[in-house]
């Protein structure tokens, strides 16, 4: 049979976190061999599906390393491959937006508006930092500026402290004030920022605002990329405390790439 494809990003059988990878159409599957029974070990013995209702054991299957795909399988054994695509964890990450080197443009920020990027969360994992990258700087100091995170109910979880002088041309490590443990789902990256003169540039794959097309078949509170509607405007100085996610827009959005370690 063939299995489906994921990203082994941690420990080992019987224990291991599998990551499916974005935009892969699977479903979860178990190792079954020509008579449909599943395999419970590498050693080769089978169980009837309808017949037991115990946890599969691979104790004994051969651990991948992390970052391999699971390509096939044969009977009880898996073969495993390095993932051709680049994954977070390549760059020394834990989760992201989306590849950081599919953005070779810069959308240049409004002055005191929240933007809003979804996070997916495959297995859970601590946030430390959240990065984000700037293509041109932002100028003068600084009077509120803000990364940090939300959950799918629109709570702010966790954010850095001032940002303080200009947004320099380049990659970003903003430390959040409070790790925060996240399970699996999603969150939504946020960044405000007030610098006196001009605002930064941060990378995106356009180089304008309210893309729809990240946001296709969504419903507003699951959205890639938003602003809040309320606290909504231009007059925000720190990231608000919560928003409704039913209530996001999409217009002024802007796909931002961010990513947590």
């Amino acid at each position: 049979m063939t299995a489906a494809p994921g990203i082994v990003t941690g420990g080992s059988p019987p224990n291991a976190t599998v990551q499916i990878q974005p935009g892969m159409n699977v479903q979860p599957v178990v190792l079954v061999d020509q008579n449909g029974n599943y395999i419970t070990s590498s050693g080769g013995t089978a169980v009837a599906l309808a017949t037991t209702s115990t946890p599969v054991n691979v104790s004994g299957a051969v651990a991948p390393t992390a970052g391999q795909a699971l390509t096939g399988t044969s009977g009880t054994t898996a073969t495993w491959q390095t993932s051709p695509n680049i994954v977070p964890v390549d760059h020394g990450l834990l989760a992201w937006t989306h590849d950081i080197d599919s953005n070779p443009n810069g959308v240049q920020l409004i002055a005191g508006s929240v933007y809003l990027n979804k996070i997916p969360i495959r297995s859970p994992l601590t946030a430390t930092y959240l990065w984000f990258s700037a293509t041109a700087a932002g100028t003068g100091t600084s009077n509120g500026s803000f990364v940090g995170l939300y959950n799918s109910g629109g709570t702010l979880l966790t954010s850095s402290s001032d940002l303080g002088g200009a947004i320099f041309a380049g990659n970003h490590q903003g430390t959040l004030t409070t790790p925060q443990s996240l399970t699996t789902g999603f969150v939504w990256a946020g960044i405000v920022t007030n610098q006196s003169s001009a605002q930064p540039f941060l990378r995106s794959p356009f180089t304008y605002t309210s893309a729809a097309s990240p946001n296709l078949n969504l419903t507003a509170a699951n959205f890639r990329i938003a602003l809040p509607a309320s606290p909504g405007g231009t007059q925000q100085t720190s990231l608000p405390a919560s928003f409704t996610p039913s209530a996001l827009t999409n217009t002024g959005a802007a796909q931002l790439w961010f990513g947590i370690a």
